[in-house]
């Protein structure tokens, strides 16, 4: 996760540790050559409330915080400024050269939005939670279908069962008979819709675990995921060529998801793989 957006994140944060937070966005490459004396004068925090505040994100002192304030600088200056439209990248006039540029910039603004606000701790567990989830329910909107069946495929790969409801019917069916045993991935970004919240109101009551992938200014639907794969926010238009980043951002999640899933039997799934080819090739 991108250090400014974990910033936004955490919670119960004291007044001391917000002024730690605004030194660092008010000057981050000032902050990274900074003493410890320096930043507990200007921030008016003791030494221990900033080694305290570094262990809240998970750091090991005020060195790792020091690396991630570089690091997560230099992606934004690498990444967030991309002029580029995520709704209608090229114009009629422009050249294929132009149109291939505009998409190679899109490419990089919308896996910066899918990695800025991930936590890797949160999809690390979303795996272990896959790997003993009897079914697993994947709920997208209908213009991302595509890429929640790949997912389903290669997670039936590696011995999971997967489900993706093609309609809403499915859907209601679905989270009505998901048991305890069970884990939900919901995936949207048109949450606003009142279909989505009477689903997770559904799955919640029949205490489904639920992974929410959704955008960063979405706080309803946020709000019923066990777990959260929260990624940054895209304007919606109604003049659009394509559904370019959002397809994207959510093909790299479910790759993500599904990576981990693999990564945590290794030897076990490569087996089986190495099996599928050989029965698909003797076929």
């Amino acid at each position: 996760m991108n250090l400014f957006a974990k910033l936004n994140c955490v919670k119960y944060l004291s007044d001391t540790e917000h002024n730690i937070i605004d030194l660092i966005n008010k000057d981050p490459v000032a902050f990274t050559q900074m003493t410890i004396r320096e930043i507990s004068s200007l921030a008016f925090v003791s030494k221990a409330t900033i080694y305290r505040f570094c262990k809240k994100l998970g750091y090991s002192g005020l060195n790792e915080l020091k690396l991630m304030v570089t690091a997560s600088y230099a992606d934004q200056l690498q990444h967030a400024d991309k002029k580029v439209d995520l709704n209608i990248p090229f114009g009629k006039t422009d050249s294929a050269f132009t149109v291939i540029s505009n998409l190679r910039d899109l490419y990089e603004r919308s896996l910066f939005l899918a990695t800025t606000f991930i936590s890797v701790k949160d999809l690390q567990q979303i795996a272990v939670d896959l790997i003993h989830a009897v079914n697993i329910i994947v709920f997208v909107d209908d213009e991302q279908l595509h890429v929640a069946k790949i997912f389903k495929d290669r997670m039936e790969s590696c011995g999971a069962r997967v489900t993706v409801p093609a309609n809403l019917y499915q859907k209601i069916s679905l989270a009505q008979s998901a048991g305890t045993q069970d884990i939900a991935i919901y995936a949207s970004y048109h949450p606003v819709q009142k279909r989505h919240l009477e689903l997770a109101k559904i799955l919640k009551g029949n205490q489904v675990k639920m992974v929410v992938i959704s955008s960063s200014d979405d706080h309803l639907l946020n709000h019923h995921g066990d777990r959260n794969l929260v990624v940054g926010p895209i304007d919606h238009e109604k003049d659009k060529i394509a559904d370019f980043a959002i397809t994207i951002i959510f093909q790299f999640l479910f790759d993500s998801i599904y990576s981990v899933f693999f990564k945590e039997r290794y030897e076990e799934n490569i087996e089986n793989l190495r099996a599928s080819y050989l029965k698909y090739r003797n076929i």
